[in-house]
């Protein structure tokens, strides 16, 4: 069936079953829209072009709340734009649209007493009067910035960072080019009792240093060959023993990020040790370069713990015995003439389960406890009842500073066995005293 157009400019016959529309009545259709369209947009770009003259000039008219978004505070990422902060947000706001009112706006409705910056958008530049904010009806964009405020507040001047990608380019040296290189950070205000201070010697809270560590191999019975750290190590001690100070540090080269303890012996106990030991050097590293036989100290000591745990972890039924100790490896090292340890800083709360004595410390038969007790129970078998792993300390179950009780405290050439918390017999006697075996002991066949 032949259809004809309605259009009387068209005289184009349609074949079909149905009625249709013929290409012009297309045309037609998208040519109208199109010019819609274009009516729209030079509607809206001439409401644009009325900036202040229109009734959305003004808060005022935005029903009392700024549409606002939180930028961060510092430029980011390869384009170098500060970054979003959460959704768009209505910031409540029923004043005088001035800069100090839109300020303190912000800061109360975000919490904060930090300076508030208003900017042109993500990449800048701030603002500095109201009077560059052409249309309040849109995004306002703020970030805060950590610092005070100086004693004029005309005088803070925002300056926003250049890109890479921005020639440099000579300035004259005129007041205005004054003006623009003045920093975006107002200087904290300095008072006469810091100035005086500044004139004595203020020593810095940490030294890089770099060490040298070594690793000691249990199975193999040698110390492994020597590498390279570069570490920030603190002054001043957060903690000590009996024997030792402990020191923190934070890795810069040659071990992985993050944090790490040095220890290193007090200066009061050096003497006796090297009395009973022949040197600060044996009894750190446990080397025998003094006198003869198979005498583990410090690191040595760690590195036989260490062997133990993961024995026991291996031979535990995992389903039924669970999650089972472990502990970090420690390096021998030493700065000047003094010789140290360097291991990797437990976070956390901090717990001792047993004493090298053989006391349990634990009075609640918690999981800890009586896997401590089973753990200690477990290397005087494993052993063949020769040596008791004590002092099980640390936190959870990553376990630090172990003491080895053995039956034979002295060599044949009356050299000490391990280090001088080794109680020998007498803490082994007294483990035993104290111990019930538990169904961890149960599940070893202890």
């Amino acid at each position: 069936m032949a259809y004809r157009c309605q259009s009387p400019q068209c005289t184009s016959l349609i074949f079909c079953v149905a009625p249709k529309r013929c290409l012009h009545d297309f045309s037609v259709s998208i040519m109208s829209g199109k010019r819609k369209q274009w009516d729209d947009y030079k509607e809206r770009q001439g409401k644009r072009r009325v900036g202040a003259k229109s009734d959305k000039a003004s808060p005022s008219a935005s029903q009392g709340f700024l549409t606002v978004q939180r930028l961060s505070a510092n430029v980011q990422g390869k384009c170098q734009k500060y970054n979003r902060i959460g959704p768009l947000t209505l910031v409540p706001f029923d004043k005088e649209p001035t800069f100090k009112n839109i300020k303190d706006a912000c800061k109360s409705h975000f919490g904060t007493n930090c300076e508030c910056d208003i900017l042109a958008g993500e990449r800048g530049p701030s603002y500095t009067h109201e009077s560059q904010i052409k249309d309040w009806s849109e995004v306002i964009h703020i970030r805060f910035l950590e610092y005070e405020k100086s004693q004029k507040a005309e005088e803070s001047v925002f300056v926003r960072p250049l890109h890479k990608s921005e020639p440099v380019s000579p300035r004259k040296c005129d007041s205005a080019a004054t003006a623009a290189t003045k920093s975006s950070v107002i200087p904290r205000s300095v008072s006469l009792s810091q100035m005086l201070k500044v004139g004595q010697l203020i020593e810095p809270e940490t030294n890089v240093v770099t060490l040298h560590l070594e690793e000691f191999a249990v199975n193999e019975l040698k110390w492994l060959d020597p590498f390279p750290v570069t570490l920030s190590l603190h002054r001043k001690s957060f903690s000590e023993g009996v024997f030792r100070e402990a020191y923190m540090a934070k890795a810069l080269s040659g071990l992985p990020k993050g944090d790490y303890v040095l220890k290193k012996y007090k200066e009061g106990e050096k003497p006796g040790i090297i009395q009973l030991f022949g040197s600060m050097e044996a009894h750190t590293r446990g080397t025998q370069r003094q006198f003869s036989g198979k005498c583990l100290k410090s690191v040595q000591l760690n590195a036989l713990a260490r062997n133990f745990a993961q024995s026991m972890d291996a031979e535990a039924p995992v389903l039924e015995f669970g999650r089972t100790f472990t502990y970090n490896k420690v390096f021998f090292s030493s700065i000047g003439n003094e010789f140290v340890t360097i291991e990797t800083f437990i976070d956390g709360h901090f717990v001792k389960l047993n004493n090298n004595d053989g006391l349990i410390c634990s009075e609640e038969a918690s999981e800890l406890s009586m896997k401590a007790e089973t753990f200690s129970h477990y290397t005087y078998k494993k052993s063949n009842t020769q040596l008791m792993v004590l002092d099980i300390q640390g936190v959870g179950y990553t376990l630090c500073d172990p003491e080895i009780a053995s039956t034979t405290h002295m060599d044949e050439a009356n050299n000490y066995y391990f280090c001088t918390g080794n109680w020998s017999t007498k803490a082994i006697e007294t483990f035993f005293n104290t111990h019930k075996c538990n169904k961890y002991c149960k599940l070893l066949n202890l």
